[in-house]
């Protein structure tokens, strides 16, 4: 999974589905101090119980069955579409749709499965982790079943006009995640953890800040959440509508067939930051090496997979998207090297190619321009094959009206 994908559907995720919440995960010993009751017992049953009363009380939250949400979210310029739907225990899905692909992540409570614009691709172990994750933040943000067996709570004090726990959950392969409160309200207002991004061996910190509560049915709802990684901020998500218990066909949430033709998808895609290489040497992925030096020198944050142009069968550039943080350094210009360039809004036929060596890929080029050609559209640029998985590649003809 790309990095881009994995943040993506991990604040999607918690943002849509855990209302009106704020969680707090931190690895270690902190320092906190862990006040005591009267009797000298931990204070976070009452705590727990707050917080219950302040989102809509501990008999309407125990009738939650099933969640709907939709909304959008924004990093780094790139714009999401976002649907998540959830049967409790364990039945899952989030649709996210950019410019570039619609993305899928599901279970139906035995098999985890993906799509991208409808073709199913293999799920990789980081994928069922992200899943595990995902869920066991939303029993978290639900406040419910915290005092079963498979549970562990530990009170860690005061901080930032918080009052915070730990929860570790059993079996969840994620975790543990310190829950924060607002002192004044009640309501989780922060969540940080600890886990690994894609290609990197280090954990790193996550963060998600919610704000914006409001009332549904019941319920309240956290409508915007900030998305930080390692202190720095990525993008912010927004809720456009929420529902709870409707009725919600098993179908949804099974894995899709697998089809005899991968679709071809005509859809418009937006202009991004993107550093660029365009001057390729005979080996593309010695070019990639080049280009993730270049990415990392000057503080740029990937925000999307990695691209190759391709003209007569043959890499002539590669490319991917960025966005530069305030810690960013000046990019200067310098001859045969890596450049900052912005790509323009055009529209794209697309299709996804699995296990894609030279020959799957030259079929699917002809196929391309053979759609191109039925639709009336005239080429408007070289073809680019898009690495969203190992295996998995999505080749683009830019096209235009005649």
């Amino acid at each position: 999974m790309s990095p881009q994908r994995q943040k993506i559907l991990l604040v999607l995720a918690v943002t849509l589905v855990v209302p009106g919440v704020a969680l707090l995960l931190v690895f270690g010993d902190h320092g906190y101090d862990r006040p005591k009751t009267d009797q000298g017992e931990s204070p976070q049953p009452l705590l727990i119980a707050r917080a219950i009363e302040a989102m809509g009380g501990k008999e309407r939250l125990s009738r939650i069955r099933s969640i709907r949400s939709r909304g959008h979210g924004f990093e780094g310029g790139r714009k999401s579409d976002i649907q998540i739907s959830i049967v409790l225990p364990d039945q899952y899905r989030h649709d996210i749709r950019t410019s570039d692909a619609h993305l899928v992540h599901g279970s139906d409570g035995k098999a985890t499965w993906s799509t991208i614009d409808g073709v199913l691709v293999p799920v990789a172990d980081d994928d069922v982790v992200r899943l595990k994750e995902q869920m066991a933040l939303v029993r978290c943000g639900l406040l419910v079943g915290l005092d079963a067996q498979d549970v562990e709570i530990e009170w860690l004090g005061l901080k930032d006009s918080r009052e915070w726990i730990r929860v570790t959950l059993a079996d969840a392969g994620a975790g543990p995640f310190d829950l924060g409160f607002s002192v004044g309200s009640s309501l989780l207002t922060r969540i940080e953890w600890k886990t690994r991004r894609a290609g990197n061996f280090f954990r790193s910190d996550f963060a998600l800040e919610f704000s914006d509560y409001r009332e549904e049915d019941g319920v309240m709802v956290a409508y915007t959440a900030a998305f930080q990684v390692d202190d720095k901020e990525l993008g912010q998500e927004t809720l456009e509508e929420v529902a709870f218990d409707i009725e919600t066909t098993p179908a949804l949430f099974e894995k899709p067939e697998a089809t005899d033709e991968n679709p071809v998808i005509l859809r418009k895609s937006t202009g991004l930051p993107i550093a660029y290489l365009d001057h390729v040497p005979s080996d593309a992925e010695d070019a990639e090496v080049v280009l993730n030096a270049f990415v990392k020198e000057f503080d740029l944050e990937r925000n999307g997979p990695t691209f190759r142009t391709v003209e007569d069968e043959r890499a002539v550039a590669v490319g991917v998207p960025v966005r530069q943080s305030n810690s960013a350094k000046t990019v200067p210009v310098r001859p045969q090297a890596p450049r900052l360039h912005r790509t323009p809004s055009q529209m794209v036929l697309t299709t996804i190619v699995k296990d894609p060596d030279a020959e799957v890929l030259r079929k699917a080029h002809d196929r391309l321009m053979k759609e191109a050609s039925q639709r009336s559209l005239d080429v408007a640029g070289p073809f680019r094959h898009v690495s969203w998985k190992e295996t998995i590649v999505q080749v683009q003809l830019p096209v235009k009206d005649r």
